[in-house]
């Protein structure tokens, strides 16, 4: 749709310079001084005179142009002239002066002989030119002068009225050729707009079903939710399976993290009154007969808030005492750091330093 108007623009442009170039070669023809230097004006006057009427009859009614460069396209130009009503205006129906400058020089006079070519429109105005070039350009040596009707008509209507006309008529194949563009512009939005909605649908027909099960799964899942006791933290167990977050949680008074899984539990218990061991309590009680705890003053030098493991202790079920296992010794006497047991060895009672 952008290419026939492109073309009628272009084939405007040759008119305007072929119009010109045959007016200069007109000029040189009636001020050449020897017949030589005639001659060679009045041959390119001719050829010139050819192109412009090839190229004015491909502008008005279609065809086949020349262009000095090799383009990607074939140019043949469409019937410009009656594609756009002002183009066919200026051309076949205006009866008003073509001139865009001086128009106070018009020949606005009835009785002038120049009155009826220049307010008959564009079309008239070439074809006279045209043919009164060809006959000047025919004329011997002796006739071809600037004081030749021939000459002064394509000096005085050619040179203004002829070449400001077809400047206009340029202007307008410009106009015909932008409403062309901008129609070819909405088009392409108007069919952006379209594969625009039909994607939005496509997608919405495409998930509506999975939208409409996730909701009745919701609506599933807080149904079942709904039916525990008010002292469950649904709100928390939520956040703590799907978003990940562990929830602490009480139990005996002792602090616990419970995982995003549910199943997995860690204590978290403060520190002892120096800082190194759970507080009195925490443990459960040994068997009947057993200690543990510290013993302030056993072993010599150890912490007496010290819980020290070093391995797990055994349980002797003869004396109903904790101790080490059978055969084993923990540490010597007075030792800080280890277990304490008097004469260590299997059976004997023995006792944690700082522990059980």
């Amino acid at each position: 749709q952008l290419q026939g108007p492109l073309v009628s623009l272009d084939t405007a442009t040759h008119v305007l310079y072929h119009v010109s170039f045959c007016r200069v070669y007109g000029h040189l023809l009636a001020f050449g001084v020897d017949s030589p230097e005639k001659a060679a004006s009045r041959q390119i006057l001719k050829d010139s005179l050819k192109s412009l009427r090839t190229e004015y009859t491909a502008l008005l009614y279609g065809g086949r142009i020349q262009l000095n460069a090799n383009v990607s396209f074939d140019p043949v130009a469409p019937a410009g002239v009656f594609e756009y009503a002002p183009i066919t205006d200026i051309f076949f129906r205006t009866k008003d002066c073509l001139r865009r400058r001086n128009r106070e020089l018009c020949y606005n006079d009835p009785a002038h002989e120049y009155y009826a070519i220049t307010h008959s429109g564009l079309d008239a105005i070439v074809n006279r030119y045209i043919d009164e070039m060809t006959i000047f350009a025919a004329l011997p040596d002796v006739n071809a002068t600037p004081t030749n009707p021939m000459y002064i008509f394509a000096h005085k209507v050619g040179a203004n009225d002829l070449y400001e006309g077809v400047q206009t008529a340029g202007d307008l194949f410009l106009q015909y050729t932008i409403s062309r563009f901008q129609a070819v512009k909405q088009l392409h939005m108007t069919l952006l707009i379209i594969s625009l909605v039909a994607a939005v649908l496509f997608f919405i027909v495409l998930y509506r079903p999975y939208i409409k099960q996730l909701h009745r799964d919701s609506k599933a899942v807080v149904g079942m939710l709904s039916q525990l006791p008010a002292e469950v933290d649904v709100e928390g167990h939520v956040k703590a399976i799907i978003l990940g977050v562990s929830k602490p949680i009480d139990v005996g008074g002792q602090s616990m993290l419970v995982g995003p899984s549910g199943g997995s539990m860690m204590m978290m218990m403060p520190p002892g009154p120096a800082g190194y061991g759970p507080p009195p309590g925490a443990y459960p009680p040994p068997p009947q007969g057993g200690r543990f705890g510290s013993q302030p003053g056993m072993g010599g030098g150890g912490n007496p808030n010290m819980y020290q493991q070093g391995a797990p202790a055994g349980y002797n079920n003869g004396d109903n005492r904790w101790g080490p296992p059978p055969g084993q010794d923990y540490g010597g006497r007075g030792s800080a750091t280890g277990w304490q047991g008097p004469g260590a060895g299997a059976g004997k009672r023995g006792s944690w330093n700082g522990g059980y």
